[in-house]
């Protein structure tokens, strides 16, 4: 078996939740990574790593093979209400869902610690003055992962 990245795992965890995938415009695409498509349908959820290291102590790196890191997951929606609903979803299925083995293929990762760190919402309005605004829900979840 491989390293499976935690962000990966972690967008397995919300693709195979019932929850989160009901509150998103398509089911097709449950979290991307990086920018979204200019013809995204809305709510989508955008993830990246913010960090991750791995475990030292006095000799250098851990043999353990335990990594610590923060994944920011951005809720994006045209209404306060779904973005609300995508963000609890969410919540439920990750905040604490510890140890948690995720396996896609033959790569697999051991949550040992994965909780809610931060969390904030923000409204943008488009500079071509339409009444359409993006209501954004950002989610930060610190790890603790071993493959």
């Amino acid at each position: 078996m491989g390293y499976l990245r935690p962000e990966s795992a972690i967008r397995k965890l919300l693709k195979d939740s019932a929850a989160v995938t009901a509150t998103l415009a398509s089911d097709q695409v449950v979290c991307t990574f990086g920018a979204a498509s200019q013809t995204a349908l809305y709510p989508h959820i955008q993830y990246r790593r913010i960090n991750a290291e791995p475990l030292h102590h006095l000799g250098g790196v851990s043999s353990s093979g335990l990594w610590f890191g923060t994944s920011e997951f951005v809720v994006y929606a045209d209404s306060p209400d779904a973005a609300i609903a995508t963000a609890d979803a969410m919540r439920g299925v990750l905040d604490g869902a510890e140890p948690v083995t995720v396996t896609i293929g033959g790569d697999s990762v051991t949550f040992e610690r994965l909780f809610l760190a931060n969390e904030e919402e923000d409204v943008f309005d488009p500079s071509d003055e339409s009444d359409t605004r993006i209501f954004t829900i950002t989610q930060e979840y610190e790890w603790s992962a071993r493959p």
